[in-house]
């Protein structure tokens, strides 16, 4: 099947079902980019939560919606990946936090009401059909309501990094190449799986802007963060040489 033919639904759906146990594995240890500067940042954008009704689209392990849990929301999860949901509710329940995962597609949640959510989260979560994704968002959010999104910045799916001059940087190439990017075990070799191949859609910082204007977001803020750790490794240098991720705030009209 040609990259063209991919059913990118079902293409996710596979890749994190086998990937999930590595990614938990990967996560464990403290100090991937999520934990240097995805999630802080994303606290950060969140802001007060208190008495909102949350919708962490892409939940993976729970880790956001148990931290909106903890600061008062009314929290919905979803996850394509059965194995996440389960440790998403693992973790919560060990913190003792009310909160409601399901498992499905962040695309398409015809059981979830038009209108119902003040905050949507997307974190590192969109692989594929963007449009889709954000008309969804749309879909759910009361009018007034905040769609946050933290994902990888392009120029690092489209880079490669280098050491220069004493300095860690990123060669950039096919910045305005849309088409359909692999990689094989980014989080490692899941046990009980052969290598897993992870697909994605690749999209420029412009594509996201523009999908939200046609969907009647108003982009409130922008974030570029760097890592908010002292503690010095090889992935701290090179988030404070280039962005490992972007930020977006955006509200519904």
């Amino acid at each position: 099947m040609s990259d063209k033919n991919l059913d990118m639904r079902r293409v996710v759906s596979n890749q994190w079902n086998a990937l999930a146990g590595a990614y938990q594995d990967f996560r464990s240890g403290g100090d991937a980019y999520n934990d240097l500067v995805a999630i802080p940042a994303m606290q950060s954008l969140l802001g007060e939560l208190d008495g909102l009704r949350v919708l962490d689209a892409g939940c993976g392990t729970g880790e956001l919606a148990c931290y909106c849990a903890e600061s008062g929301a009314e929290v919905t999860g979803v996850d394509i990946a059965q194995q996440m949901v389960t440790e998403a509710s693992r973790r919560a329940a060990v913190k003792n936090l009310r909160v409601n995962f399901i498992t499905g597609d962040f695309e398409d949640l015809p059981e979830l009401k038009s209108g119902c959510f003040d905050v949507i989260i997307l974190s590192v979560a969109i692989a594929g059909r963007l449009s889709e994704i954000i008309a969804e968002a749309n879909r759910l959010l009361r009018v007034g309501g905040s769609l946050c999104i933290a994902e990888v910045h392009p120029i690092v799916n489209c880079g490669k990094s280098e050491f220069r001059d004493g300095k860690v940087g990123l060669f950039v190439s096919d910045y305005f190449d849309r088409s359909i990017r692999k990689t094989t075990n980014p989080f490692g070799k899941p046990d009980g799986h052969d290598d897993v191949e992870f697909v994605w859609q690749n999209y420029t910082l412009a594509d996201y802007f523009d999908a939200l204007w046609k969907n009647d977001f108003v982009v409130e803020r922008y974030l570029e963060p760097e890592p908010v750790t002292e503690k010095e490794s090889d992935r701290s240098e090179r988030a404070k040489s280039y962005p490992i991720f972007f930020l977006i705030k955006a509200r519904k009209e």
